[in-house]
């Protein structure tokens, strides 16, 4: 996973197609299935056999009639007034991309054929081309996972009007925060509203499409090595009551979390301490039903997962 290549690549499809649409009707924001069969039909139908690698979405201002509107993605709601859609088709498996808006009378429509425009070209570079779950995150579901997160709870209440600036569901093209290669997830982007120290730089999440587990902000410093970590280890794992965690040695004196996350997307706090004295410290399970879970342990500035199971 490149982030900055893909942040890079939205922008280069979205805004050339979104400038050339001058639409004299109003679109309404939807969520990204609401119009997948139309975008399946505009780039071949059932016999090119498009399946979906991508969504992308960019919070730009678009013209319509003598006004703008917003057709970014809300973290309210998960819907948008336009999605991007990007397949892969036909026998060779190449790349087709189309944009969708949803129109009232006109159900869900390709803006630049409405404007009489050429789709852009899609530069690859960054974007895996595995086929997304047929089931994902989005809509309220999505918005859901957000809000669980107490890293998006804090920024949204200090920018609560504050939405998406890019938006992306992909999947993984290398093992990175805990997720191992081809994981379907959302990536969202925040500039700071501010505008403030760091130049501007984003906030950002990420949504494991499928489970919902949702790291954000400074959740997101942990590095490929930390995680795969031969010294951090849950044992024993399957855990029935009571486990010992051992958690990396810098960590002493620091404040620590730890979390069990459920498939489902559920958090649990397991423990909290202020000072951790010792790498090895225990966890307790029993308020935890049977079933497999993501424990993540993190500091103000570090963040660790591993995957755990619970049996009874």
């Amino acid at each position: 996973m490149n982030l900055r290549i893909l942040l890079s690549l939205l922008v280069a499809l979205s805004l050339p197609a979104l400038a050339s649409a001058q639409l004299g009707n109003p679109v309404v924001p939807f969520v990204p299935k609401d119009c997948l069969s139309d975008a399946k039909k505009g780039v071949g139908g059932a016999a090119a056999n498009p399946r979906l690698v991508a969504l992308l979405n960019a919070g730009v201002q678009m013209p319509l009639g003598t006004g703008n509107i917003d057709i970014g993605m809300t973290a309210k709601d998960g819907k948008a007034r336009l999605w991007y859609y990007v397949f892969i088709a036909g026998p060779t498996d190449t790349v087709a991309a189309v944009a969708m808006v949803k129109i009232p009378f006109l159900a869900c429509t390709d803006p630049t054929s409405l404007a009489g425009g050429a789709a852009p070209g899609v530069p690859m570079e960054g974007l895996s081309l595995s086929p997304l779950p047929a089931t994902y995150l989005e809509g309220a579901a999505l918005a859901t996972a957000l809000k669980g997160n107490r890293e998006f709870v804090r920024f949204s209440k200090a920018y609560p009007d504050s939405q998406p600036g890019i938006t992306i569901l992909t999947t993984s093209t290398e093992d990175a925060l805990g997720f191992p290669l081809g994981t379907p997830f959302w990536i969202m982007t925040w500039t700071d509203p501010t505008g403030g120290a760091g130049g501007g730089v984003p906030f950002v999440c990420i949504v494991h499409s499928v489970t919902g587990e949702t790291l954000c902000g400074d959740q997101i410093v942990a590095t490929v090595a930390e995680v795969n970590d031969a010294s951090v280890f849950i044992a024993p794992n399957p855990v029935r009551d009571n486990a010992l965690l051992n958690l990396p040695i810098s960590w002493m004196g620091k404040q620590v979390t730890i979390e069990a996350v459920s498939a489902s997307g559920a958090v649990l706090e397991l423990s909290f301490i202020n000072a951790l004295t010792s790498p090895v410290t225990t966890i307790t399970t029993q308020s935890l039903t049977s079933g497999a879970y993501t424990l993540r342990a993190y500091t103000s500035t570090e963040f660790i997962v591993l995957p755990m199971s619970v049996i009874r």
